[in-house]
C-alpha cells in the first residue's frame, strides 16, 4: 500500500513540478489505473539511460510537452518513424552508445531541437528530413559508419558544434562552408584527403580537430578563421604547413605531429599568442623567422625531428616543458636531456650559446665577405628598412634640439612596432643585414632539404669555388659534400673555408694544406681522422665540432703554431696527445666529450683565456687549474664534479664561471670567494642547500644562477626576489637592504654581521619571530617589520615612539639599558634571560605583570630597576637578591607590606613605593644606610618609624598623602636631608628637632591639621620653598620668619589673625617682601612675644599684602585645594588661590 501511494503521489504532483524525472513503467501503470489524462502533458524530462532497453520506449510519444529525452547507454537498434511525431518542444536527444543503424525520417518534425547527441552508433547516412531542424546548435556523431560528409547539414545557420570523429568519412564537401555560425568541428580519425577551399567561410571556428586523417595538405584559406585558438593536424601526412595561418593571431594550440613537415613557416613567429606547439615526429631541420616574439609559448615538442643546429632562442622563451629528443645530428647530452625542460633551457642558454656564437662568428665570415662584389639585391623597403632599424640615423635624422630627435626616434620605435606586428609588413622593418640573415637561412634550408631527399644540387661546388677564388673564401655549407672536392688545392689566397653540415669523414691535404688559410670551419660532419700532411702556419681559428673524432693528429700543434680559437665540442675524445700543450690557443672547446679528467696538457696552457670542459664526466678538478692565470672564462658543467679544491679560488683574472649540474653541495664551495674579479657564476641544479659566510666577499659579482638547488629557508625566497640579495645579506659592507614582499617566515641570523647596516626593510612578510641578531645592527636608524604575523614578545615590544626599533633594543643583548615600558606584558619572555649579564638599567613599568620570573635573580649587574603600574599584590623577593641594585621603582601596584629582605639591597640609593597600598614601613628599612631617597606618598601608612633619623645619608624623604599623625623627633638626625614631603597627612605637630636639618631646602607641609610650628624651624637658613598651605595656623615662629633664600612660600588656607588666606608667592624678592610683610602684621612692636593689635598700621599693611597677593576669589572649597603646585602656575608673584 504504501508504494503504490508513493507512486501515485509522485504522478499527482507533475503539474506542480513539470521538471521531476519520471519512471515511464510507473507512469504507465498510472495510466492504466484510471489516472488523470492531464498529468502526461506536464512531462518535461525524461532519463532511460543505461537501463538495457532493446526498443524505443513507446510511451514517449504520450508526452506532448517533452524537452529532453536522455537514451544513452542502451541495445536501441531503431527509432519506429511515428515515434517523432508530436514531440514539438524537444529540445534535447541524447542516444549515444546504442546500436542505430538509421533515423526516422520524421525526424524532420523536431523543428525546436537543439542537441542530438547519436554518436557510439552504427549510422551510415543522415535523413534528408535532417535539413529542416532549422535550430540544431549541437551534434554529435563521432564513432559511427558515415561515409562521407552529410550534405543534409547544409545551411543550418544555428549549429555551433559539429562532432564527426570516428567515422570513415573521405571527403568533406563544400557543405561545410554554409555552417556560418560553426565554432567546435572535429572530423578526428577519419580518412579525409583533402578540404574544400569553403573551411574558410567559418568565421566564427574556434577548435578544429583534424587529427588522424590522410592529408597532405591544408587549404590556405583556413587563415581567414581568424578566430580560431585550436588547431590538430597531427598524424596526417601534411609536407607543408600553409603560412596564411599567421593571420589567426589568437590562436593558442597548434598540434602538427606526427607529419612530413620539413620546416615551420617563419610567419607563424608572428602568432604571438601562441601557447601550445607540437611539432614532433617530423623531418624539421630547422627553424627560422623571429621566434622571441612567441612571448607566451609555454610548451613546446620539437622531439624526433632532424633538427641540426640548436634553437638558441628557445632559451629565451617563457617555457613551462620542452622536449628534443630524438634528435641526433643536435648531439644534446644525456644528461641535458634527462634533466627534464629547466635542465634543457639551462643547457641551451649556456653550451648552446657558445656553439651559436662561433657559428654566428663563421657565417659573419663566410657570407658578408663572400659578397663583396655581389650587386646589390631586393632594394624594396631598404630606405624605410635602414630608418626604422635606426641605422645611419645620424645622417638621416637632422633636427635642431634634443626634444625633437627624441620625437623622431619615438615615432620610428613606433612604426618599428607596427610594421612588426603583421608578418605581411614586417619585410619592410628589417635592415640589409638582417635580410641576408634570413636569405640565408633560407639558401641553407634548401640545402638541407635538398640533402635529406638525396636529390642533386645542380653541382653549386664549381660555382662556389669559382666565387672562392677571387673573395678568398670558399662557403661549402649544406651542400651535400663528401668529401674534400680536389679542385680546393688550386685555390690561391684561401683565408676561410666553410665545410659545415655535410657529410664528411676526413679533412685531407686537399684543405689542410693551405698556408694561408685562417679559418676553417668542418663542424657538424662525420669526421674521424685528419691528414697528418696538414701545413696551417696561418691558421688562427678552427672549428671541428660535432664530428666523430676520437684522437688528434700529435703533431698538430707544430703544423698550427698560430692557432688562437680550438672548437672540438661534441666529438668522442677521452684524451689529447703530448703536443697539445704546446698549442698558443687563447679559447679552448672541448665540451660534449669523453673525459674523465682535465687533461694534463690543458693545465700548462696558461695563456688559455677561455675553456669549456662541460658535458664531459669529469669527477674532479686538479689543484693544477690555478695556472691558468690568464682564464677569464671556464664552463665545467654537466659533469660529476663533487667538491671544488682550495687553490681554484687563487684564478686572478676568473670573471664567468658555470659549474652548473654537478653535485657540489650541500654547501656552496667556499673558495668562489676568493675569486677577485668573478662577475657571473651559475650552480643551476648542483645540490647546493646552504650558503656559507665568505659569500659575501663576492664583490665584483653582478649575476648568479642557483636554479634547480634545495636552498634552505630564507635563502630560498631571498633567492627568487633577487639573486644578488644573497651576496648583500653575507657583505658585510651593506649599508641598506630591502627583503621586503619575498615570503620569509623567518629572519636568517647572518644578518647580524651587517654592522654597517642602517636601513633594513622586512616588511610583508610571513615573519612570526626575530633573532637575537638583529640586536647586533648598532647602527640601525629604519627598521621595518610591517604587515608581518610577529608572536609575542615582538609584537608587543614594538610601540610608538620607538616603532620597530624597539625590537633591536630589546633583541640587543649587549645594552646596559632596557626601557620596555607600556609592552602588555603579563609575564616576562624567556629570551629576558640572554640580558643577565650586561643590563644595568631596566624599565618595565606600565605591563600587567603579577610576578617576577625564577631567572630575573640571574640580573646581577642591575643597578636601576622601574616596576612601575603593574599587577603586583606582593613584593617581588627576586628583587631582594638583586645585590648591586642602586634604584628600584615598585610604585602604583597592589603590594600591601615591604619585604624585610629589601635590607639585602646594601647598595640601595633610591627606593620609590608610593602609589601602593602599604600600611606600614618595617623597622628593618632604618637599617638601608646607603638610601638617598624614599619616596612612600599615597599609601596607607599611619606611622613612621621612630628611629627613621639613622637613614643620615637620606636627600630626599616623601610620605605625603598617607595617614601619619606625628614625625618622629629623629628626623633632626637626618643631616644631609634637602627635601620633606609630608603633605596630605594627618599631622597635627611637627618636631621641634625638625630644625636640625641644616640642608633642608625643600618643605612641604600642606594639607594638615597644623596649629603650631616649632621656633626651629627658623634655623632651615637654607630652606627655598615652605609649603604650609590649608592648616589650621593662626601663628608663624618669629624666626621664620628671617629666612632669607625663601624663592616660594603657599600659606594659603591658614587663620592668619588680620591676614588674608591667598598668601601663595614665588620669587626670592617676592618671598623676602611677604615675610617682611608678616612680621610687621603679626610683630608689629617687633617683640617675639607680642601679639598683633591691628589698626590703622595694620590695616595699611593688610592693604600692601592684598596687593602683593591679589584679590581673593573662589569658594572655601576652592582655597582647600590639595594641588599647591597647582596653584603656583602661570605667576611668578602670587596667584589667587
Amino acid at each position: 500500500m504504501g508504494g503504490g501511494t508513493s507512486k501515485r503521489s509522485r504522478l499527482e504532483n507533475l503539474e506542480e513540478d513539470p521538471d521531476m524525472e519520471v519512471d515511464l513503467e510507473e507512469e504507465e501503470e498510472y495510466q492504466e489505473g484510471g489516472g488523470d489524462q492531464r498529468l502526461v502533458a506536464g512531462v518535461k524530462n525524461v532519463d532511460k539511460s543505461k537501463q538495457k532497453l532493446s526498443s524505443y520506449p513507446s510511451e514517449l510519444s504520450k508526452y506532448r510537452e517533452l524537452e529532453t529525452v536522455d537514451l544513452s547507454w542502451n541495445f536501441i537498434k531503431s527509432i519506429p518513424n511515428y515515434h517523432c511525431s508530436g514531440l514539438n518542444f524537444l529540445r534535447e536527444l541524447r542516444i549515444p552508445f546504442n546500436k542505430l543503424e538509421d533515423l526516422p525520417e520524421s525526424f524532420g518534425n523536431l523543428r525546436e531541437l537543439r542537441i542530438l547527441d547519436v554518436q557510439g552508433n552504427a549510422l551510415s547516412y543522415l535523413p534528408e528530413s535532417f535539413v529542416l531542424l532549422p535550430k540544431l546548435e549541437v551534434f554529435f556523431a563521432a564513432k559511427n559508419d558515415l561515409r562521407q560528409f552529410p550534405r543534409e547539414l547544409k545551411s543550418m545557420e544555428c549549429l555551433h558544434t559539429l562532432d564527426l570523429g570516428y567515422n570513415k568519412i573521405v571527403r568533406v564537401g563544400r557543405t561545410i562552408g554554409t555552417l556560418k555560425s560553426l565554432q567546435h568541428f572535429s572530423i578526428t580519425h577519419n580518412e579525409v584527403k583533402e578540404l574544400p577551399p569553403e573551411m574558410g567561410r567559418l568565421k566564427h571556428l574556434q577548435t578544429l580537430d583534424l587529427s588522424y586523417n590522410e592529408l597532405t595538405e591544408l587549404p590556405k584559406e583556413l587563415g581567414r578563421c581568424q578566430q580560431i585558438m585550436f588547431l590538430d593536424v597531427s598524424h596526417n601526412f601534411l609536407r607543408a604547413m600553409p603560412y596564411q595561418l599567421c593571420e589567426c593571431q589568437v590562436l593558442q594550440h597548434l598540434d602538427c605531429s606526427h607529419n612530413k613537415l620539413v620546416d615551420i613557416p617563419q610567419q607563424y613567429c608572428y602568432i604571438r599568442t601562441l601557447r601550445r606547439l607540437n611539432v614532433s615526429d617530423n623531418r624539421i631541420i630547422g627553424f627560422d623567422g623571429p621566434i622571441h616574439f612567441w612571448i607566451n609559448l609555454q610548451s613546446l615538442d620539437v622531439s624526433n625531428n632532424n633538427l641540426m643546429v640548436i634553437p638558441l632562442e628557445f632559451s629565451q622563451l617563457p617555457l613551462l616543458d620542452l622536449y628534443m629528443h630524438g634528435n641526433p645530428e643536435l648531439k644534446i647530452p644525456d644528461k641535458a636531456l634527462e634533466g627534464g625542460t629547466i635542465s634543457l633551457l639551462c643547457y641551451l642558454g649556456t653550451i648552446g650559446a657558445q656553439h651559436r656564437m662561433m657559428s654566428d662568428y663563421i657565417d659573419s665570415l663566410t657570407f658578408s665577405n663572400s659578397d663583396k662584389n655581389k650587386d646589390k639585391q631586393d632594394e624594396e623597403g631598404e630606405e624605410i628598412g635602414r630608418l626604422i632599424a635606426g641605422d645611419n640615423t645620424n645622417q638621416i635624422i637632422v633636427a635642431s634640439t634634443s626634444e625633437e630627435r627624441s620625437k623622431i626616434h619615438e615615432e620610428i620605435r613606433q612604426t618599428r612596432e607596427w610594421l612588426e606586428a603583421d608578418p605581411r609588413r614586417a619585410r619592410l622593418a628589417m635592415t640589409m643585414k638582417e635580410k641576408q640573415k634570413v636569405l640565408r637561412k633560407e639558401v641553407e634550408q634548401t640545402r638541407k632539404f635538398l640533402a635529406m631527399k638525396k636529390m642533386e644540387l645542380g653541382n653549386p661546388h664549381v660555382l662556389l669555388m669559382e666565387r672562392a677564388r677571387y673573395t678568398g673564401i670558399l662557403n661549402l655549407k649544406s651542400t651535400n659534400l663528401k668529401s674534400i672536392p680536389p679542385e680546393v688545392q688550386d685555390l690561391k689566397d684561401l683565408k676561410v673555408a666553410d665545410f659545415r653540415m655535410n657529410t664528411l669523414t676526413a679533412l685531407d691535404e686537399h684543405i689542410l694544406g693551405h698556408e694561408t688559410l685562417t679559418v676553417l670551419d668542418a663542424s657538424h660532419n662525420h669526421i674521424t681522422h685528419l691528414s697528418s700532411q696538414a701545413n696551417l702556419p696561418s691558421l688562427k681559428v678552427l672549428c671541428l665540432a660535432f664530428n666523430d673524432l676520437k684522437k688528434l693528429p700529435g703533431d698538430l700543434a707544430r703544423k698550427a703554431q698560430g692557432m688562437e680559437v680550438l672548437y672540438l665540442s661534441g666529438n668522442d675524445l677521452s684524451s689529447l696527445p703530448e703536443t697539445f700543450s704546446e698549442l698558443r690557443v687563447k679559447d679552448l672547446y672541448v665540451s660534449e666529450n669523453k673525459f674523465a679528467s682535465v687533461p694534463t696538457q690543458i693545465l700548462d696552457m696558461t695563456q688559455i683565456t677561455k675553456l669549456s670542459l662541460s658535458c664531459n664526466a669529469l669527477s674532479f678538478i686538479p689543484p693544477q687549474m690555478a695556472n691558468l692565470v690568464n682564464l677569464q672564462f671556464l664552463d665545467i658543467s654537466f659533469n660529476n664534479i663533487k667538491e671544488l679544491p682550495k687553490q681554484f679560488g687563487e684564478l686572478p683574472n676568473l670573471e664567468r664561471l658555470n659549474a652548473g649540474f654537478n653535485p657540489l653541495g650541500p654547501e656552496l664551495p667556499a673558495c668562489l670567494s676568493t675569486l677577485p674579479k668573478l662577475a657571473e657564476l651559475n650552480l643551476d641544479f648542483s645540490d647546493i642547500q646552504t650558503i656559507p659566510l665568505e659569500f659575501g666577499e663576492m664583490a665584483a659579482l653582478q649575476e648568479i644562477q642557483l636554479e634547480g638547488n634545495n636552498l634552505e629557508h630564507p635563502f630560498d625566497v631571498i633567492y627568487k626576489k633577487s639573486p644578488l640579495l644573497l651576496v648583500s645579506l653575507f657583505d658585510t659592507e651593506t649599508e641598506s637592504l630591502d627583503l621586503s614582499n619575498c615570503g620569509m617566515e623567518e629572519i636568517p641570523s647572518e644578518i647580524g654581521r651587517l654592522q654597517r647596516l642602517y636601513s633594513l626593510d622586512l616588511s610583508d612578510n610571513n615573519i612570526t619571530t626575530v633573532p637575537f641578531a638583529i640586536g647586533q645592527l648598532y647602527n640601525l636608524v629604519t627598521f621595518s617589520l610591517e604587515g608581518n604575523p610577529l608572536k609575542a614578545p615582538f609584537n608587543q615590544v614594538r610601540r610608538q615612539p620607538y616603532g620597530d626599533l624597539a625590537i633591536v633594543a630589546f633583541l640587543d643583548t649587549q645594552a646596559v639599558e632596557l626601557d620596555l615600558t607600556g609592552c602588555s606584558f603579563m609575564e616576562l619572555p624567556e629570551s629576558m634571560q640572554r640580558h643577565s649579564r650586561e643590563l644595568e638599567s631596566l624599565n618595565l613599568s606600565d605591563n600587567i605583570l603579577h610576578e617576577l620570573p625564577d631567572y630575573f635573580t640571574s640580573f646581577q649587574n642591575l643597578t636601576s630597576l622601574v616596576l612601575d603600574n603593574n599587577r603586583f599584590q606582593e613584593f617581588p623577593e627576586e628583587v631582594c637578591l638583586l645585590r648591586n641594585l642602586e634604584v628600584l621603582s615598585i610604585s602604583k601596584t597592589e603590594i600591601s607590606e615591604i619585604s624585610p629582605s629589601i635590607v639585602e639591597l646594601e647598595k640601595l640609593e633610591k627606593l620609590a613605593l608610593d602609589s601602593n597600598d602599604i600600611r606600614e614601613v618595617p623597622k628593618c628599612l632604618v637599617l638601608m644606610k646607603t638610601l638617598e631617597v624614599l619616596q612612600l606618598s599615597n599609601n596607607k601608612i599611619q606611622e613612621l618609624p621612630l628611629s627613621i633619623g639613622n637613614l643620615t645619608n637620606l636627600h630626599v624623604l616623601d610620605v605625603s598623602c598617607n595617614d601619619i599623625p606625628t614625625l618622629p623627633p629623629s628626623l633632626g638626625d637626618m643631616s644631609k636631608l634637602e627635601v620633606l614631603d609630608a603633605k596630605i597627612n594627618q599631622l597635627k605637630v611637627v618636631p621641634e628637632e625638625i630644625g636640625e636639618c641644616d640642608n633642608l631646602k625643600h618643605l612641604n607641609l600642606s594639607n594638615n591639621v597644623l596649629v603650631a610650628l616649632p621656633q626651629r624651624l627658623g634655623r632651615l637658613k637654607d630652606l627655598v620653598a615652605l609649603k604650609l598651605a590649608a592648616n589650621q595656623l593662626r601663628k608663624l615662629p618669629y624666626e621664620m620668619l628671617d629666612l632669607e633664600f625663601l624663592e616660594e612660600v603657599q600659606l594659603y588656607g591658614n587663620p592668619l589673625p588680620n591676614v588674608p588666606s591667598a598668601l601663595n608667592v614665588k620669587g626670592t624678592e617676592n618671598s623676602r617682601f611677604l615675610m617682611q610683610s608678616l612680621q610687621k602684621i603679626l610683630y608689629p612692636s617687633g617683640d617675639p612675644d607680642a601679639v598683633a593689635a591691628g589698626g590703622s598700621n595694620a590695616s595699611k599693611m593688610l592693604q600692601n599684602v592684598g596687593n602683593l597677593t591679589g584679590t581673593l576669589n573662589g569658594s572655601p572649597k576652592a582655597r582647600r585645594t590639595l594641588d599647591m603646585d597647582a596653584a603656583m602656575e602661570g605667576s611668578p608673584a602670587a596667584t589667587p588661590s
